[in-house]
């Protein structure tokens, strides 16, 4: 009885675990992990614009300039959603991605 009650439990266990690796992301978490992707995107522009501008000389304000742009563009967006969210996961990953964003943009200054 122990021995198939224990195998029983494991099933279940492994079951919950599948289940919980397989189920999607929540529209919340999506919307939050979408904004990362372009915060992202945004930093990777302004580290080229200062690569290329130190490789060659080139002016790569322009670019820097948009990226940086484009992150506060980004920070307003994530606030806003900040006051939407409900999922307590979703609510976490937002404070996280949003120091983050602050984070780059205090090294700015």
């Amino acid at each position: 009885m122990k021995k198939g009650l224990t195998i029983l439990m494991f099933l279940v266990a492994a079951f919950l675990v599948y289940r919980h690796f397989q189920t999607p992301p929540s529209v919340e978490i999506q919307q939050v992990n979408e904004i990362g992707e372009r915060f992202q995107a945004a930093v990777a522009q302004y580290r080229q614009a200062g690569h290329s501008a130190a490789l060659g000389g080139i002016d790569a304000t322009s670019g820097a300039g948009e990226a940086i742009e484009r992150v506060e563009k980004i920070r307003q967006e994530l606030e806003t959603l900040q006051t939407e969210l409900e999922e307590e996961e979703a609510l976490q990953r937002a404070d996280i991605l949003m120091e983050r964003i602050l984070t780059f943009q205090r090294q700015l200054n």
